[in-house]
Order: structure tokens, then sequence, then C-alpha cells
């Protein structure tokens, strides 16, 4: 009986350590929860792409990577504040807007934001119907246009483009229609343009152009770059040059902002150390994953980028040696 007993409290301790050693693997593991935008956006392939990198190179450090289509920056933003995600893709105005608290973010500043690197300028890529002939923003005005799904990073977007022609939303017809959405219906005639890009090449633009529907960019003139400049400092003019998307045969100026991998401040220094040294250990890969990550360099890491740099990405880049103001 004794020897019973004894044999049950040795299985007893040998369980409990099975319990407590299965608990120890599990605290070990780092969840990184990455929201992007629409699935038919650049967010979402670039957020892809870098999940598996981590996944596969870090995966072994317990990093587990994961990318989810959103509704964009203002959401990830959101996500971000309470808890449900400590990565995300944003764009650098809504970025900025969040950390200082303006705009949709006044009175609640999210101060906990910091960054990790930049991806890639952001420009706003206005597609319509070559039919349409919208040859200026300000031809917008009555036309039937997706202006991107409510609180979606594609709307604000959306919405500095109306600016810069002197129009707001109020000045024409609107769809609220996320990008797959919007490129569907332009398709169909039932709208005459649309938001539809985040880094080039867009894989939603790509595919429309590539397709038998005769569509356009709407280039900003000087004085709508001029605007845009004005009041949003932290664009800038960039040229999409010819033969970016298929059948596009001349240069399209428009505006960007910078789009960044950012990450909590809570996030531990040395995980966010591995992730940005495998990152740029990576380039490759991740060029191949998706296209539109082609022109990131370690030259390029922080421009455009108006919050804080977190300490485990500040570290690796002073050891490449980046000069960063702190």
């Amino acid at each position: 009986m004794r020897r019973t007993i004894a044999r049950l409290l040795v299985l007893v301790v040998l369980l409990g350590g099975l319990v407590v050693g299965t608990g120890l693997v599990a605290a070990a593991k780092t969840f990184i929860t990455i929201p992007t935008a629409n699935v038919g956006g650049a967010f979402y392939p670039a957020g892809a792409a870098i999940a598996s990198l981590l996944n596969e190179k870090l995966g072994s450090k317990g990093i587990v990577a994961s990318a989810q289509a959103s509704a964009g920056s203002p959401e990830n933003l959101r996500m971000m504040m309470t808890g449900e995600a400590n990565a995300a893709i944003l764009v650098g105005d809504i970025a900025s807007d969040a950390f200082h608290g303006r705009g949709a973010f006044s009175g609640t500043p999210y101060q906990n934001l910091r960054a990790i690197t930049a991806l890639w300028s952001n420009p706003i890529q206005i597609v319509a119907l070559k039919k349409a002939n919208i040859r200026s923003l300000s031809d917008l005005r009555g036309k039937r246009i997706s202006v991107g799904q409510p609180g979606s990073g594609q709307e604000v977007l959306t919405k500095i483009a109306l600016y810069a022609g002197g129009l707001d939303v109020k000045d024409v017809v609107p769809e609220y229609l996320g990008y797959s959405q919007s490129s569907e219906a332009m398709r169909d005639g039932k709208i005459v343009a649309a938001h539809l890009g985040g880094g080039v090449p867009a894989p939603e633009i790509t595919s429309l152009f590539a397709g038998p529907t005769p569509v356009e960019l709407v280039s900003f003139n000087d004085r709508e770059v001029a605007r845009v400049v004005e009041k949003y400092p932290y664009y800038f003019k960039l040229v999409i040059p010819p033969g970016t998307y298929p059948k596009q045969d001349k240069p399209v100026i428009t505006v960007a902002t910078t789009a960044f991998l950012a990450v909590d401040a809570n996030v531990d220094e040395n995980v966010v150390y591995d992730i940005t040294k495998t990152i740029y250990e990576n380039l490759d890969y991740l060029a191949k994953s998706y296209n539109g990550l082609s022109g990131m360099s370690l030259e390029g890491a922080v421009q455009g980028i108006d919050v804080p740099i977190h300490p485990g990405a500040l570290r690796y880049f002073k050891e490449r040696g980046l000069k960063i103001s702190e």
C-alpha cells in the first residue's frame, strides 16, 4: 500500500513538472500580431511577408507572428491602444496624429507608439476610368467614387486627395467600399474612381490595370501638391514612373507619406532588436515575397517617421552606424 502511494506521489510530481514545464514553454513564446489593411491593398501582403520571415527565422526563439486583415491604420492603432495587437503597419500621417493626440485621436494620444522601420513611401493613388476623363482631382466633383470603408486609412487618404482638389466628401457621390469592392465596382461601371493604393506597385491597382477595363492614375497638378504639403508637412511630392503598372505609359505625380512597421513600447527590447536585425539581414527574402518591399534600405530606415524609434530597433541601427536623433 505504501509502495503504491509512493508511486502515485512520484507520478503526481512528474505530471506537475510536465505541466509547469509546458507552462514555461508557453510563457517563453512572444506573439507578434500585425494588423494591416484590406487584403487587396499593399499592407496585407507586406505584413504577411514580414510575419512569414519572423516565423521562419525567429521561431526557435519563441516568436510567433501573424498578419491580420483590417480596415487600415486607424483601426490598427485602436487595436494597439486596446491591447488587441502589439504591432502594426501604419501610414506616417495617421500615426503622427495618434502619437501627438491630433485629429481623430484628439484628447487620446497613444504615447506608447514606437517605430521599428520604414517600409516604403505610401502615395495616394487615385485610379479612374479612362472614359470618365478625370484630368485633375477637381474633376471628381459630382462623380460617384469610392471613399473607402468608414474609419479606414483608405478613407483618410481619399479625403486628403479630395482636399487637394478643393473638394470634400459632400462634393462627390460617395460609396464606402474596401479595395477589392472598389475595383470590382469600377469594372462594373458603378463608380468612376477610387483610392486603391498603398505601396507601389499596389496589387489591386496592378490587377485593375492588367484587366480589360481601361483605367488610369490621376496626376496631382502643382497647385494640388502644394495644397497638401502646406497642410500636411509630413507629405512630399512623389512621381510614379511609367511602366509601374501594366499599360501605364506616362509618369504620374502624387503625394506620399511613409508606411512603417510599428510596435508598442512594452514589447521587449531584445525581441524588437531580433526583429529588426532579421528584417535587415533578409531584405532579399522580403522583396521576393512582396515586391512592394523591394525598396527597403538601411539608409532609409527612419525616413519620414514622426514617432520615437523603439530602443530595440535603435540599438540595431546604431550598431550598423546609422546616426539617429534620440
